[in-house]
């Protein structure tokens, strides 16, 4: 029977990533020895499913924190949008929408200043 501190691990090292072979690896049975990934998707399925969306939200925070501070840091921008774009699939936008979800197309020739 899994314990609370090994689903715990299985669920952090799922939504890290680590490859469910590896996850097996590290999850030891009763003689000390780690489990077949058979084992480890019978016993762990809820936390290898949670895992990754539990850390993107973690991560996601993170980053809103960080945004929403005066002196958050650069460092911690840049390694936060990384994992939000390779793990969490987030990616980039650069157009406007109205309200409907339709998207606003800009005239380049507009006057600005009206």
């Amino acid at each position: 029977m899994p314990t609370d501190e090994q689903r715990t691990l299985v669920r952090e090292l799922s939504g890290m990533g680590m490859p469910r072979e590896n996850i097996a690896k590290v999850i030891k049975n009763k003689k000390g020895k780690g489990i077949s990934i058979d084992t480890l998707v019978h016993h762990f399925k809820d936390e290898l499913a949670d895992g990754i969306a539990q850390m993107n939200l973690t991560v996601a925070k993170s980053l809103f924190a960080i945004a929403t501070n005066p002196n958050g840091g650069a460092p911690a921008v840049t390694a936060c949008i990384f994992w939000l774009k390779t793990r969490a699939r987030w990616r980039q936008n650069d157009s406007e929408y109205d309200p409907n979800g339709n998207p606003i197309r800009h005239d380049p020739d507009a006057d600005i200043d009206g």
